[in-house]
């Protein structure tokens, strides 16, 4: 989809596009969300004390979201074969600044060094990993290890498909809603998760086009640095063929 295309669809977003020019425009493909409850004492020592933990029903969340990124390009510049695709894997939880929702990520694992490098001159907590995402049949196969010392051992075995051609977008005001319709994101500079510097960045896309899924996890350890053992079953689980994206830069926020 082409970025003028997506810029005319904003009445779904919470909140106004920001100001300014977006900078990237990434295609997600065979996203796998899943998502998990979680006390929000063990999940409140991790996110930076400026950002207010966001709870659904009393309790904290963990998402942990395998995808494959085909292509991603810098505005201006067209994809450059073979260099601007990257397989993903994301650990996030769920906040809010100045009173506008956004997720915080514990960690993004990806495939491409150069990525991970750029990505965290920007304090955004990219690891390497050793990533694969086959397709077997009706099946996809997503395994990846980091190999990045910066962060904790890390690994992530799951096959997952969706369950049928059924597409839908999740209601207003549910669950489903609340986890996937979100369009910024937090990280902090220094600080120690004190008094560091909050910065977020932008993001636009149409709503979520989900599909019901089927995983198999065999091997899960990406929250194991944080004492925190998630359960073999997600509460919730879900596909998502393709979702075009637009980012803007990462900026420094003000105190709320």
């Amino acid at each position: 989809m082409k970025p003028a295309e997506l810029l005319r669809a904003v009445d779904h977003r919470p909140f106004p596009l920001p100001n300014g020019g977006w900078f990237m425009k990434q295609v997600w493909r065979d996203l796998l969300c899943m998502h998990w409850p979680v006390p929000a004492a063990k999940v409140r020592p991790f996110v930076p004390h400026r950002l207010q933990l966001e709870l659904w029903e009393g309790s904290a969340w963990i998402s942990v979201i395998p995808f494959r990124i085909d292509p991603y390009r810098i505005r201006g510049l067209p994809p450059i074969p073979g260099v601007c695709s990257m397989l993903e894997l994301n650990v996030r939880t769920y906040v809010t600044f100045g009173n506008v929702p956004g997720v915080y990520f514990f960690s993004l694992d990806a495939s491409s060094r150069p990525a991970v490098e750029a990505a965290r001159l920007f304090s955004l907590p990219y690891l390497k990993a050793g990533i694969r995402l086959a397709r077997e049949r009706d099946k996809l196969r997503f395994a990846a290890v980091r190999e990045d010392k910066r962060g904790g051992p890390a690994r992530l075995e799951v096959a997952y498909s969706a369950k049928d051609e059924g597409v839908f977008h999740a209601p207003p005001g549910s669950k489903l809603h609340w986890l996937t319709e979100r369009y910024r994101f937090y990280a902090e500079r220094g600080g120690g998760g004190r008094s560091g510097e909050i910065l977020a960045a932008d993001i636009h896309h149409l709503p979520w086009a989900l599909q019901r899924a089927d995983v198999a996890i065999g091997l899960s350890t990406m929250t194991a640095a944080m004492g925190i053992e998630l359960p073999d079953e997600p509460a919730e689980v879900t596909y998502t063929r393709r979702l075009d994206a637009l980012m803007w830069p990462v900026k420094s926020l003000q105190s709320p």
